[in-house]
This record gives structure tokens, C-alpha cells and sequence, in this order.
């Protein structure tokens, strides 16, 4: 449960909260092989330019969250040389920053028996 939500909240407040213009968060998911893969693209600031204000900024605020999250997935992955979580950087075409892509990877484990279709209705 919330597996996202750090990320999206991340993406809102540090990412887009400071940006003129057009804001925008996407959300893809796609399953590779054996794992679920979910992508949060936002086009804000970029990490170093956030990362700049809140140096600045008189508020101390430690999140825990994403390293709470990325602990959870590596034990539900069950194998700790594999990171959950990978950040990108993203640049335009005049290599300026233009938002982060974060990558949460998810081992899926499905068991046939626990997915049942009722036929009947």
C-alpha cells in the first residue's frame, strides 16, 4: 500500500511546486518479465534545482518516506543487490534540467490459485 505516494508527493512539492507554466505528472506502469515496472515522470525543476532551494529554505524537513519505501520493496523484492528505486535526471534539448523520472521496480509473485474469474455472471 502507498507504494507511490512518496514519489508523487516528492514530485508535487519539490518538483513542480516551484515551476511557471504548464505542470505535468505521468504515471506508467508496464509489466517486464517478472516485474512490474512504474515509472513517475514529472517535468518540474529538476533534483539539483530543488535540491538548491531547499538548502536555502529556513523549514528542516527529513523526510523518511522514500528510504522507508525503498527498504519495504527491497524485502518484498528478496534481494538486496537489486535497488527498487532509480532516479533520472532529465534534460531538454539545451540540456537544461525539465523534471525527474523515478523507475520503482516490483518483483511480481503471482500464484495461479489466487486469481479466480467467476464465470457465471
Amino acid at each position: 500500500p502507498l507504494i507511490l505516494q512518496p514519489f508523487v508527493e516528492n514530485a508535487l512539492w519539490h518538483g513542480l511546486s516551484y515551476k511557471e507554466g504548464r505542470k505535468e505528472i505521468t504515471i506508467a506502469i508496464a509489466i517486464k518479465d517478472d516485474w512490474l515496472l512504474c515509472d513517475i515522470i514529472d517535468n518540474g525543476i529538476g533534483r539539483t534545482k530543488a535540491l538548491e532551494l531547499k538548502e536555502k529554505s529556513p523549514e528542516i524537513h527529513l523526510s523518511k518516506a522514500i528510504e522507508i519505501t525503498r527498504k519495504r520493496l527491497i524485502d518484498f523484492n528478496g534481494d538486496a543487490t537489486l535497488s527498487p528505486v532509480e532516479f533520472t535526471d532529465l534534460f531538454d534539448a539545451e540540456n537544461n534540467p525539465s523534471g525527474t523520472k523515478v523507475t520503482i521496480c516490483i518483483k511480481r509473485k503471482i500464484n495461479d490459485s489466487s486469481f479466480s474469474f467467476n464465470k457465471s455472471k
